[in-house]
């Protein structure tokens, strides 16, 4: 069996997983470009961009493509706490978060002899940041009752996406350098954190009458 092929699958699912998304915001934009959730056309097109420009510095380059990874991250974590931002309108928890992020992704750096992997740093502060910026949402919600309405709730589905994945990712890339990439389980543990993220965005943007309070 080629080695490839579990690393080719899990990409082919997580692609698949980003254009579903991608192509419900596009569908429903007539709707969602009135809602808070515009921000996921720019956030999935750059995505997108990312994607394709990770794939061409591995194929088209031969170079390890965890620089653009590391970016892509930094510029993915400015856009989920833009959208936080947009329902908690706490200006001290964006401005911390952008600075950790913006911190993190340069001490990483200045501690780097060789771009092989992603930086720990970088994914440490994201999950940090995902985690306290989510209590502090459900908090909200908890607070306004509106998280008995949880099943309809746009923002509740897509704050628990950007949760489960920035979790899940931490050890992941903590116990990376310590893993080989196209192994079954490396590529099925990528596919479930994916998964469970895009599968939320998207019946977040699958439901018909959502709730927003």
């Amino acid at each position: 069996m080629d080695k490839y092929v579990y690393y080719y699958v899990s990409i082919a699912i997580i692609y698949a997983l980003i254009l579903l998304a991608f192509g419900l915001v596009l569908y429903r934009w007539k709707h969602i470009r009135h809602t808070r959730e515009w921000i996921f056309l720019p956030f999935l097109s750059f995505t997108i961009l990312m994607e394709i420009l990770s794939q061409y510095v591995v194929w088209g380059l031969g170079v390890n493509p965890s620089a653009v990874i590391d970016i892509y991250t930094l510029g993915a974590m400015f856009f989920a706490i833009y959208w936080f931002y947009l329902y908690l309108e706490l200006k001290w928890l964006g401005i911390s978060s952008a600075m950790l992020m913006t911190a993190s992704y340069f001490i990483g750096l200045s501690r780097l002899d060789v771009y092989t992997y992603e930086l720990p740093a970088l994914v440490i502060a994201a999950a940090l940041t995902i985690t306290v910026t989510v209590f502090i949402f459900f908090n909200q919600l908890l607070r306004k009752d509106a998280i008995q309405r949880f099943k309809a709730h746009r923002p509740f589905w897509i704050a628990i996406g950007f949760f489960v994945f920035h979790i899940n990712a931490m050890p992941y890339v903590l116990f990376l350098p310590n893993l080989s990439r196209l192994t079954w389980q490396v590529s099925g543990v990528l596919i479930f954190f994916n998964l469970m993220m895009y599968g939320c965005f998207i019946y977040a943007f699958c439901l018909k009458k959502p709730v927003y309070e």
